[in-house]
């Protein structure tokens, strides 16, 4: 938990999601797990939410008819299935591209990231992350539909409710702005426009939505980073050197 609110208020006031190596750093510290089983667990968490909302986003496509939101995700997670199945049928590619990178530290990592991403995955882990995963996006989704429909009081059937609540999430996940200011009222001016809702209404709803995602997670993961000790510039200069 105290993870999960770290990497969140990092993401929401610093770029580039800056949070998920932030988790990845306090896992290893706290729980003694080495840098690259954090960021395969980070990885995993991340991509299970991406397909999460493309499995909602088809739902609400086929539904409301809005199919151009959701093709880049559709694209893209399945061919981030397909490319982690390849590298786990045929480990001896993957290991002759890491063998060419000139720096021995950076390969051996490359390395290990491999083996806690792909070859020590289970069937069993994979299915219960799906389990925790949907539980996970019904608390979620339960908040913004209570904002929408009780706080905000938008005439809003509960399905007209969910594809908005869906449609703010894709712009959440798009990396963009720290805590996806702009991006994410933009999402909901848009899904919320298809239903008739007025641009003005719609702006002063999406932002009290944000801000109830926004203000809690952020403050709360603030008091755990200061307490924590992590160095966020150092965290930077590590992602540097990763890529």
């Amino acid at each position: 938990f105290k993870a999960f609110f770290l990497c969140m208020a990092v993401n929401n006031i610093m770029p580039a999601k800056l949070g998920e190596l932030a988790k990845a750093f306090y896992i290893r510290r706290e729980c003694g797990f080495s840098l690259s089983r954090g960021l395969s667990m980070v990885f995993w968490e991340r991509f299970y939410d991406l397909n999460a909302i493309l499995a909602m986003g088809v739902v609400v496509a086929i539904w409301f008819n809005v199919k151009l939101a959701f093709i880049p995700l559709a694209v893209g997670v399945p061919s981030i299935w397909a490319l982690l199945w390849i590298l786990r049928k045929h480990p001896a590619f993957s290991e002759w591209i890491i063998k060419k990178i000139p720096s021995s530290r950076l390969s051996e990592f490359l390395a290990e990231l491999k083996l806690q991403l792909i070859h020590s995955v289970s069937l069993r882990m994979l299915l219960l992350l799906g389990v925790y995963t949907f539980f996970c996006w019904i608390f979620y989704a339960g908040t913004g539909l209570l904002v929408l429909m009780w706080v905000a009081n938008l005439p809003l059937t509960l399905s007209q409710a969910g594809a908005v609540f869906v449609v703010s999430a894709l712009g959440m996940a798009v990396p963009s702005t720290p805590g996806a200011f702009g991006v994410f009222e933009a999402a909901v001016i848009f899904s919320l426009g298809l239903f008739g809702v007025g641009k003005a209404e719609a702006l002063a709803a999406g932002l009290v939505l944000h801000m109830v995602q926004y203000v809690p997670v952020t403050l709360i993961g603030a008091v755990i980073l200061g307490k924590s000790g992590l160095d966020l510039r150092k965290i930077r200069a590590s992602e540097e050197g990763l890529e």
